[in-house]
């Protein structure tokens, strides 16, 4: 019973994508401990519906109290979150053991380097409930697939963006072939996704409303984004297109291989903008690439 489970505070992550990428852990954390999970507001939205947590509380800043649970694991890495945790009273603080801040846990955690993200979460819960959850899947109503495939040309950092004129080529060279298209971005990218999607349909749903949209494509192709990882949460094939970033540490979960990768000797350099100025990464992958890869995608 819900009733029996001891609470457990859980600070999430700061990023959409990661905040997705901690499913997993939150399912197996979910099986021992009744989740009070401490994030951004727009949290309530994705998460809504779900089954894995109990409540969702905005996280207001540091000097906010949040309630005093006996029990807090720590998703971020910051030295400010573990401070958070000691300012509210939180008798046991665990996480990983990062930023100087190792005397603010009293469960210190080895950091693990080179491991993909949904793993990192995931060794974190296990260190409280001694198991993984391999899944990670939002639960929605079943939509149908009204659309081919549905682009995702923005991104938050101006390095991870492919480039409009080329999603719009993309979008363009699909159509010709009689494919569905629908370009999806959030309402702070309208001008982006009018450029890129041109004289094509595209849509500004809302953070809620992000789900079900993209489940009712065949495939969501975009670049390193959150609503990328979203799509794969909601079962939809997905096709990432990576550049400043690393796949093998932020590719969608359950769809091995399935992004676009160049691997340039100047990467990955997780910079907000290409210091180089040249964007090899992202301009090494031409248009027919990844129109090729997405063909293949539809077919299977």
């Amino acid at each position: 019973m819900e009733e029996t489970k001891k609470e457990i505070i859980v600070r999430m992550p700061n990023w959409l994508g990661d905040c997705i990428m901690t499913i997993p852990a939150l399912k197996a954390l979910s099986k021992n401990y009744s989740l009070i999970l401490l994030g951004k507001k727009w949290l309530q939205e994705i998460f809504r519906g779900q089954e894995f947590y109990k409540k969702i509380i905005p996280y207001k800043g540091l000097f906010k109290k949040c309630p005093r649970i006996e029990i807090g694991l720590l998703f971020t890495n910051s030295f400010s979150s573990a401070f958070h945790f000691f300012l509210c009273g939180i008798k046991r603080r665990i996480g990983y053991s990062t930023d100087i801040r190792s005397f603010l846990l009293t469960d210190r955690i080895p950091p693990r380097k080179n491991l993909h993200q949904v793993l990192q979460y995931n060794y974190l819960a296990r260190y409280l409930v001694g198991e993984f959850h391999e899944e990670m899947k939002l639960r929605i109503s079943q939509e149908e697939k009204e659309y081919d495939v549905i682009i995702l040309p923005g991104a938050s950092k101006q390095a991870k963006r492919w480039g409009e004129k080329k999603f719009r080529k993309l979008g363009e060279s699909l159509v010709k072939d009689n494919f569905s298209v629908l370009y999806v971005g959030a309402k702070f990218e309208e001008e982006l996704l009018k450029r890129a999607s041109g004289k094509m349909e595209y849509s500004i749903p809302s953070l809620g409303e992000l789900p079900a949209i993209l489940s009712r494509a065949r495939l969501v192709v975009g670049n390193d984004t959150g609503p990328i990882h979203i799509a794969a949460a909601v079962g939809t094939k997905v096709l990432p297109i990576f550049g400043p970033t690393d796949p093998k540490l932020t590719a969608p979960w359950g769809q091995k291989n399935s992004y676009i990768y160049k691997n340039p000797p100047c990467g990955p350099c997780h910079r907000k903008t290409c210091p180089e100025k040249k964007h090899i990464c992202m301009n090494q992958i031409k248009v027919e690439e990844v129109r090729k890869k997405i063909l293949d995608a539809l077919k299977t």
